[in-house]
């Protein structure tokens, strides 16, 4: 099937390399343009470039798809009409009429289970929700965001102390299950239109959000900082330094935490147990860190914090502007 593919990301990268692996080459690759990033100013281009740089697949990056690109990209394309277009992680909008281009489909891949977060981030809202599943969805793309008709969907359960770096793999992994099924016969599926009444936006994670409120309560703080694990990282201050916290669970048996745990309200005091648990007091419960990073450092767990580190019994983290 001739295919055209649209993608910038990391994820995107994962997709299209798979699809080379199974000679599945797309006629042409649309990306986001190149930017500009770092202290040198040095030109960044897209993950998804650079892989088509290096199997020589034809490039384009337009700042938009809007009519002037499309009248020359229908003009001088050389490559002919593709039978289907894939999208996935682009980060622009797509017009109708160039979802009409294709004479099969415009197909993407989402990685929730829509119509459950549609939008910018749905791994993180996902865990940051405790949703009990995670998964993909294979749709046709329509001019509503992420509101297609859903040709699959693949899905597995989400585990207590899941991250987003601990579930992206086994998503990746799906995405290329889902679209290996489809390319193999893609007249098999009947596609299911989405129920609008369950649709939920995912709203796109900022910087802001991933400071901890130790004031909430501890399912809360703990979904937190496993949601946004790697990015943007959760985090919180103590004694002038921004701690990021990378994996939590929460405690509400505080029985289990000896005595400290019973005596005390100080949301955001550090506690030991016996068992070189590192806890924090929350609004509600306690939660257990699992792994953190100090700044300058490697991510460490709790059993190479003690004696090594400012974090000890009855300090307390606080919030405060960066």
């Amino acid at each position: 099937m001739k295919f055209g593919f649209l993608g910038t990301t990391e994820f995107a990268t994962v997709i299209l390399q798979d699809l080379l692996d199974k000679n599945r080459r797309p006629l042409w690759v649309i990306t986001k343009p190149d930017s500009i990033a770092g202290r040198g100013q040095k030109v960044r281009s897209s993950p998804v470039k650079q892989l088509a740089l290096e199997h020589q697949i034809p490039i384009y990056q337009p700042s938009k798809i809007d009519k002037n690109f499309l009248d020359d990209f229908s003009r001088n394309s050389p490559h002919g009409s593709p039978q289907l277009i894939l999208v996935v992680a682009y980060g622009l909008i797509l017009p109708t009429e160039f979802l009409q281009l294709p004479s099969h489909d415009c197909i993407n891949i989402h990685t929730s289970l829509l119509p459950r977060w549609r939008g910018a981030a749905p791994i993180e809202r996902s865990i940051q929700a405790g949703d009990k599943e995670v998964g993909i969805s294979l749709i046709e793309i329509t001019k509503e965001l992420d509101a297609g008709p859903i040709i699959m969907q693949k899905k597995f359960n989400l585990s207590m102390g899941d991250t987003a770096a601990d579930i992206i793999p086994k998503l990746n992994q799906l995405s290329r299950d889902a679209l290996n099924e489809y390319f193999n016969n893609p007249d098999a599926w009947q596609k299911q239109k989405q129920k609008e009444e369950e649709a939920i936006y995912a709203a796109k994670i900022t910087k802001e959000e991933a400071q901890i409120d130790w004031s909430q309560d501890a399912f809360s703080i703990a979904r937190t900082i496993n949601a946004f694990n790697p990015y943007p990282g959760a985090y919180s201050w103590l004694g002038g330094n921004r701690i990021k916290l990378l994996k939590a669970l929460p405690i509400t048996n505080l029985d289990i935490g000896g005595e400290e745990s019973s005596k005390t309200n100080q949301v955001g005091r550090i506690i030991y147990t016996m068992k070189s648990q590192l806890r924090v007091i929350c609004g509600e419960g306690e939660v257990e860190i699992l792994m953190l990073q100090f700044p300058g450092r490697s991510p460490i767990n709790p059993l190479q914090i003690q004696g090594k580190s400012p974090l000890d019994t009855n300090e307390q983290f606080t919030n405060q502007t960066s």
